[in-house]
């Protein structure tokens, strides 16, 4: 680990020894970094910021892009990645290369397709792709892009059309694979093509046609068996052979290729496939009577759904066992605990798999469940006891009501004060506090000090010197060339408020402003904005936004959102 910070630390150097000597660090060497990193890897982002601020200085669009795709691909955190990837399409549109922006929007797509697990934002983009892609109809990126959509498709259930998508990105690749003599090309050609088979395997598995799984399985096996590397595309195609076992009884042989595929499978986007992994081999213990086996692979599925909060409609089953096993164990703890799971998975399911669901064999539909998880909880309780708690209930909900309904009834007259006063601001040049003599003065300064201070003042205004962290009275007076007290009497007299109060107010109106004019920090989170506008605690930039505006920042941004919704429907 020691020797990994010391490299880090000593790029680093270099980076900034380079730029001082040179006046900028080669463009190439910012690609040899990054390919000492794996994906998610966040010791990458300081030289993805580097490489930024650089090619912004240099107006190397090109390079900007390209630092924002790294930036997508280093970030662990998904809202990280978002705004590299928007960044990213912002820059491409810039470019006006309709290649690149397909790129930018294919990588956007593949962020909430993997990180946020939003599959009707990932098909808008990957559409929007498709769009500045189709220019050129044989093209690796159009195919990229038909691979894609069909696999949000199939995870959808709609297989007959995402086989329509996958055939043609699998002659595609199949034969630029067997044409090209560029090893880059044909390793990318592939991976393109192994990945489109198994999930054309995965298609004809769920739709049981066995007998054409069976024989994608077959092509697959072959060309998997002399090839070297592609471990994740080798762990997709054993997971389908374990599936394959599995349908044919042979467990044994089930378990074995469903062990191999979870040894392959080490990406953090492949938990969803390791969590079928674990679910057939415990199907499998299961069917050779190994129960206690079955049920610590069960427990496996169950924790990847917890942690993830993702499941594949056909993994619901996994709950269903394990009440039964319970239920069997007389255990009522564990038989409520998943039952309250089931319950929690059937949520998520019917919100993006509702018509997979309607389809689904289930030996515990949700009135079922409910029952279930009735019966469990009456068992330790009197009817007196669930009387009285009713009643309690009925009377915390009442209150509830009445409270968010005064409550609203705030909310909307202050967001309604605040958005007057937000336009009559827009009317001005700039949201900030007014110069004026406050009256009567304690002390008395020469003009000239005065009139410099507060010039000095304005220029800290107009250029959002605010904004800076750790800002305190005597910070701000050594910039200004003054001390704290001429300060402090300017900042009083002329301004009518106290140092603290006037920072406070220049923040709180700058990220109001913004928020009102820029939509994009709506999707900022409460640290995010606090920190945009020079505050380190997201409690006490909440606490500041109320004092000053009358109504907290998520509840005015909830209710302009809403404006911008409605606005944009009419």
């Amino acid at each position: 680990m020691f020797k990994n910070v010391f490299s880090i630390f000593f790029t680093l150097a270099c980076v900034f020894t380079g730029a001082q000597e040179k006046g900028a660090f080669p463009y190439r060497q910012f690609m040899e970094i990054y390919d000492r990193y794996k994906e998610n890897d966040v010791r990458a982002l300081p030289f993805v910021q580097i490489h930024a601020q650089q090619a912004r200085k240099d107006a190397r669009h090109k390079q900007l892009l390209l630092a924002f795709e790294h930036g997508v691909y280093f970030s662990a955190d998904r809202q990280d990645k978002l705004r590299y990837a928007d960044s990213a399409v912002i820059t491409a549109k810039r470019l006006g290369d309709s290649v690149k922006i397909s790129r930018a929007l294919l990588g956007k797509g593949v962020v909430y397709y993997f990180s946020f697990r939003n599959y009707k934002a990932a098909m808008h983009e990957y559409l929007n792709a498709f769009g500045y892609a189709a220019g050129d109809p044989d093209s690796y990126l159009q195919h990229k892009i038909r691979y894609h959509l069909g696999e949000v498709k199939s995870y959808l259930g709609h297989c007959d059309e995402a086989l329509i998508h996958f055939e043609k990105a699998l002659r595609f690749f199949e034969e630029n694979r067997v044409r090209t003599a560029n090893p880059n090309e044909w390793h990318n050609y592939t991976r393109g093509y192994l990945n489109t088979l198994h999930q054309m395997i995965v298609c004809n598995q769920k739709m049981d046609r066995w007998h054409v799984a069976d024989s994608l399985l077959a092509t697959a096996s072959a060309r998997i068996r002399d090839l070297e590397g592609f471990e994740q595309e080798k762990g997709y195609i054993y997971k389908c052979l374990g599936r394959s076992e599995y349908e044919n009884g042979s467990y044994n042989s089930a378990i074995v290729l469903f062990s191999r595929s979870r040894s392959l499978l080490s990406a953090p986007d492949d938990f969803a496939w390791n969590a079928v992994n674990d679910f057939y081999i415990g199907k499998s213990y299961l069917k050779l009577k190994q129960t206690e086996d079955a049920v610590i692979f069960f427990k496996k599925v169950d924790s990847s759904f917890t942690r993830h909060n993702f499941i594949f409609p056909e993994l619901r089953e996994n709950y269903e066992l394990l009440i039964k096993h319970y239920k069997n164990t007389a255990d009522a703890g564990q038989e409520l605990y998943y039952t309250q799971q089931l319950l929690k998975a059937d949520d998520f399911l019917y919100s993006d798999f509702r018509h997979v669901m309607s389809r689904m064999h289930k030996e515990y539909d949700t009135k079922t469940l409910e029952a279930e998880k009735l019966r469990l909880q009456q068992d330790s309780r009197r009817k007196n006891i669930f009387i009285t708690v009713l009643a309690v209930t009925g009377s915390m909900l009442l209150i509830f009501v009445l409270y968010r309904y005064y409550r609203s009834r705030r909310i909307h007259r202050k967001y309604l004060q605040l958005l007057r006063k937000l336009e009559d601001l827009q009317k001005q040049t700039e949201c900030l506090p007014e110069t004026v003599d406050y009256g009567k003065r304690k002390y008395e300064y020469k003009d000239e000090v005065v009139h410099d201070l507060l010039e000095k003042l304005k220029r800290f205004e107009e250029t959002k010197g605010f904004t800076a962290t750790g800002l305190t009275l005597r910070k701000l007076a050594d910039k200004l060339g003054t001390n704290g007290t001429h300060l402090s009497y300017v900042i009083n007299q002329y301004k009518g408020m106290n140092f603290h109060t006037y920072l406070k107010v220049l923040r709180i109106n700058y990220i109001t402003h913004l928020l009102y004019t820029d939509r994009k920090y709506l999707n900022y989170n409460m640290d995010g904005l606090a920190k945009e506008c020079g505050m380190l605690r997201r409690q006490n930039f909440s606490d500041h936004f109320y004092e000053i505006n009358g109504l907290r920042p998520s509840e005015f941004i909830e209710k302009y959102r809403k404006e911008n919704r409605d606005r944009d429907q009419t």
